[in-house]
Formats: structure tokens, sequence, C-alpha cells
């Protein structure tokens, strides 16, 4: 379940909110136009740190379907991960190549620092693009009760389960939902709820606690 909405929230943010970066690519297809990273901090309880992922889409000038590989190496490191299968999507004529959910025992939860991208197409043409990943480390030592500190300008989304863990509603908090039962008059079948925090600034996301309602 927590992939699903890491991957429902990521892509309806990666429409808009490309973080800026430095990117490269050959005369050949394909092309990289853009690559953009979210790094995931995932509370799933109140006095703990969180877990850490990394998650890293490719704006492509050609065409998403031809995808066969991506390659997510960290500069002046060995550690490389190997994406055989990267997903895709396309939204208004423009394809996207993605890898969700990188993690390393080797390096978590330190996530900062210069990468490299390596994407390659069914016919074996590969193209590269790199980005640098900065945010603040305190996120690391952190707790739900003062992550936000360090993701200043956060901004507050919320998801709704029901009794099968499913996401029935994602999206900025109603007005009317002053309190968390509120909830329960628009959506009878809600159990639960996270709050999910972006900071465009930052490419960071804050997953705080699951709160029954």
């Amino acid at each position: 379940m927590f992939l699903k909405l890491i991957r429902k929230i990521i892509i309806g943010t990666v429409l808009f909110a490309f973080v800026p970066m430095i990117f490269s690519c050959s005369d050949s297809v394909p092309e990289i136009s853009k690559v953009s990273y979210y790094v995931v901090f995932d509370f799933e309880e109140v006095d703990k740190n969180p877990s850490v992922s990394l998650s890293v889409f490719l704006q492509l000038n050609s065409e998403a379907r031809r995808a066969s590989k991506m390659v997510v190496s960290k500069d002046s490191s060995d550690y490389s991960w190997i994406i055989e299968t990267p997903e895709i999507f396309s939204s208004d004529d423009k394809n996207y190549v993605f890898a969700k959910n990188l993690r390393s025992d080797a390096m978590s939860p330190n996530f900062a620092g210069s990468y490299t991208v390596l994407y390659a197409d069914l016919t074996d043409n590969e193209t590269e693009g790199k980005f640098v990943v900065a945010y603040d480390k305190r996120l690391v030592e952190s707790t739900s009760e003062n992550a936000l500190s360090f993701a200043r300008g956060a901004q507050k989304n919320i998801a709704v389960y029901n009794e099968k863990n499913e996401v029935i509603y994602f999206g900025k908090p109603k007005d009317s939902w002053s309190e968390p039962q509120k909830i329960l008059e628009n959506y009878n079948k809600a159990v639960s709820k996270r709050d999910v925090y972006f900071s465009a600034g930052s490419g960071v996301y804050i997953l705080l606690p699951k709160e029954n309602l």
C-alpha cells in the first residue's frame, strides 16, 4: 500500500514540480529532457526515525514505451541501482520513466550528493543525466514530532484509507475537516488517514504516522 501511495502522490507532483537539475543528452535517440528526484521520509511510528527512500524521474523527448533500463549511480561511490524494468507514464504528450523506492543498507539514509542516471532503450541506445540530491540532513535523525521544522514551506496533503488499506482520497484537506473525525462526513468508509507534506524546494516528501478515525 505504501508503494501505491507513493506512486500516486509523486506522479501527481512530477507533472508540474520538476526540481531544477543538470542534464545532458546525446544527438541520437533517446534524449532526456529533464531529471527530477524525490526523497521520501516515511514516519511509521511517532517516536521513531524515518525510513528513507529515493525516487528518480526522467522526462524524455523520445517514446517512453521503448524504455529498457535505468541505472542510478551515486557519484564518488561504487553504489548503483540497476532498474531493469522502469515504470512509465505519459501526460500532455510528455513521456516519463521512473524508478521509486530506491534504498540501500550501504548508504541509507544518507542520500545527499550528486548522481548520474543512465537510460537505455530497447535498441540499447543510451544517454545520461545528472542531478544533485540536497535536503536538511537533520531530517534523517528527526521524529514525526519535529520533522516539519526541517522542511520549511512544505505543503500539506492528506491520504484517507478504507478498511482494506486502500487510498480513497488524496489531496488538500477540505476546509470542513477541522478535526480528523470530520472526514467521515464525506467518506463514511474511511478508517484512517495520513498527513503527507511536500517541499518542492528540496524535493522532500514527509509521511506522518497513520491515524485512526
